[in-house]
């Protein structure tokens, strides 16, 4: 009769059952993590070896992710794609992040149809600081400029769709 293998299982686990039981007729165990209190309480627990693909893994997470047996026994598993280069979000350069704020602010005026006045005002540019210190309000004639160039790439855009879409 043989033993079905558990796929989470260490195999190394199981070759050391079948040299204690080979002289016996008893019939082979999964081996018992026996250790005392002390120790369990102590022990961090620490990769081992990674598992035999035993097991068609079928879910879409084992694509990212591969199984792994733990040395207490447990399982777990491991991230197959890290990033390598570094482990921080990289900012955009400094241009470009001002050039995303100012359209960021004039997108936030024209879908809440704000007034311009208020960037003159110093209570507006005070909570700008306090959110961003390094943020620069810009002025109302780049914001119009902004706004301006916004409405010459859009228009064109609205009125072949409309070309496209009508029916009449």
């Amino acid at each position: 009769m043989t033993e079905e293998i558990n796929p989470l299982t260490h195999l190394s686990d199981y070759d050391s059952e079948e040299e204690e039981t080979e002289g016996s007729n008893q019939t082979a165990s999964r081996p018992s993590n026996k250790c005392s209190k002390k120790q369990k309480s102590t022990h961090v627990p620490k990769k081992i070896k990674t598992l035999e693909k035993i097991h068609k893994y079928k879910s879409w997470v084992w694509k990212w992710w591969e199984p792994v047996l733990l040395d207490n026994g447990n399982t777990g598993a491991e991230c197959l794609v890290q990033m390598t280069l570094t482990n921080k979000i990289l900012p955009h350069n400094e241009t470009k992040q001002v050039q995303l704020s100012h359209q960021s602010l004039v997108d936030w005026f024209i879908a809440d149809s704000m007034l311009l006045k208020l960037v003159q005002s110093e209570m507006f540019k005070k909570f700008l600081h306090d959110l961003d210190p390094g943020f620069i309000v810009p002025d109302v004639k780049l914001i119009k400029k902004i706004i301006h160039s916004a409405y010459n790439y859009t228009l064109p855009l609205i009125v072949q769709y409309i070309e496209d879409h009508a029916i009449s």
